[in-house]
């Protein structure tokens, strides 16, 4: 390679004042993202002057602690099990097939995020009642379904329109069904987007 061929870039103010501001502006987003976290770390470490541990061993003594994990874990395995099901069988019906509405559907079901979930939370919980859902496994768990299931079906339905159509005449020419297709072919090449859902 004849490096007399490349000329060294010369010093640009304008570069230079892009620069600065493109960093100062990732700087306040830094700080902005990660300054309450570090100053909540901060509070917990120290007791007046003194710096201790003392609050995280305390809550690691906790005898609930064990009993608040394992409903926890339990929750979030079953909704992300509920959700990622929803997504994929919604998301490839509203790839595949060509229903009446659907893209009225779809647009209907995605703009439900716009509103802060605060207000969807009085709804909810009325509806729970009148089905005896509050305070129970079940409604929590409907509850972070519901939630997360816009997102994922528009997410799993822009990723199914990905996937050639002529994969799926081509297996089932070899005599797949439907579901054999889904389970053999698009979940396998689906599934790097299933597990971002």
């Amino acid at each position: 390679m004849n490096t007399s061929l490349i000329k060294p870039s010369k010093f640009s103010w304008k570069r230079m004042g892009v620069a600065l501001s493109s960093y100062s502006l990732l700087g306040l987003f830094f700080f902005l993202l990660w300054g309450p976290i570090l100053w909540g770390v901060n509070a917990s470490l120290h007791e007046g002057e003194l710096f201790t541990l003392q609050r995280y061993f305390a809550f690691g003594e906790d005898p609930d602690l064990r009993f608040l994990l394992q409903n926890s874990l339990l929750i979030a395995a079953v909704a992300t099990i509920g959700t990622v099901l929803l997504a994929t069988l919604g998301g490839y019906g509203l790839s595949r097939f060509s229903l009446p509405g659907g893209a009225t559907l779809l647009t209907t079901v995605f703009s439900s995020r716009m509103f802060p979930f605060i207000l969807i939370a009085i709804p909810i919980f009325l509806v729970f009642s009148q089905l005896n859902l509050t305070d129970t496994y079940h409604g929590v768990i409907l509850a972070h379904i519901t939630l997360a299931a816009p997102f994922t079906l528009w997410v799993a339905k822009a990723y199914f329109d990905k996937i050639p159509r002529e994969l799926e005449e081509a297996a089932m020419l070899d005599g797949c069904g439907r579901w054999m297709l889904l389970r053999k072919i698009i979940l396998p090449l689906a599934a790097p987007r299933m597990a971002v859902i």
